[in-house]
């Protein structure tokens, strides 16, 4: 889990008040067809489709030599470059569907139009499942984003200019696969927009979840104090209902919302 969202203060006789959106959602589906992003393959040694409503890279078979080769994919709508911080994105992500043998690894790599770039690499998921990434770029540390060209304090400025965000799949092992990459997005960080004390416990309405995101809910007794897991938010909307069970051993309990 990378991402942070602090939800505010949760008590009997305090609720905490709306706050609106100020950036914009936007997802790529590949819906599109093959127009909507660049894709490559660095050795060119296999191929990108755009079936089923999907990004699909098939590596072809290199057998008995293995090629270190990288698929890369970055969507070209306008959402995805420019002004991150005066659009209000504060989170990219994107569906993957690792094929097996699954990649050596999965990166995001960010670029920006005065030649910042930087990269946030993903555990490697197990075959056969999709699974939902995303990554926070409200601080370079505070995302996991490595440097490669500019400093961490460069890091708002290359937010400022975006010329690409791209996925990176580099492959393991010589057969033939096939991944596929689905919703690439950018978006607010999950926030609380209304909550309240009902006699079955605590109600959440939550706003700017990802559907099929699997979240983690905290609490604490104290902003400083311990956290601990109390809740599994599998998001099945972008908007979702949440009601926990009161803690009865605090008269005022914190919550914060932990991304995949």
């Amino acid at each position: 889990m990378n991402s942070l969202c602090l939800m505010g203060v949760m008590a009997a006789a305090s609720i905490a008040a709306f706050t609106p959106l100020r950036g914009e959602h936007f997802a790529e589906d590949f819906s599109g067809g093959a127009g909507v992003a660049q894709a490559s393959l660095a050795y060119g040694i296999g191929s990108w489709n755009f079936t089923g409503g999907a990004a699909r890279v098939t590596m072809a078979k290199t057998s008995p030599y293995a090629y270190p080769d990288t698929a890369s994919l970055s969507p070209t709508a306008s959402a995805f470059a420019g002004d991150w911080m005066e659009s209000g994105i504060d989170l990219v992500g994107f569906k993957f569907l690792a094929g097996a043998p699954s990649p050596s690894h999965v990166y995001l790599e960010l670029v920006s139009a005065n030649g910042l770039l930087y990269r946030k690499i993903f555990p490697v998921p197990a075959p056969g499942e999709w699974t939902t990434f995303m990554a926070s770029v409200r601080g370079c540390e505070e995302g996991g984003w490595i440097p490669v060209q500019g400093t961490s304090d460069e890091f708002a400025s290359a937010l400022r200019n975006v010329q690409s965000v791209s996925l990176n799949i580099q492959r393991a092992g010589a057969g033939a696969v096939e991944h596929a990459v689905d919703d690439f997005f950018v978006d607010q960080l999950p926030r609380q927009v209304d909550a309240r004390i009902t006699s079955g416990g605590a109600q959440f309405a939550l706003d700017a979840l990802q559907p099929g995101a699997l979240y983690t809910l905290q609490a604490s007794a104290s902003l400083t104090g311990q956290w601990r897991e109390v809740h599994a938010v599998a998001a099945t909307n972008r908007i979702q209902m949440l009601e926990i069970p009161l803690l009865p051993d605090a008269p005022v309990y914190y919550y914060r919302l932990l991304t995949p």
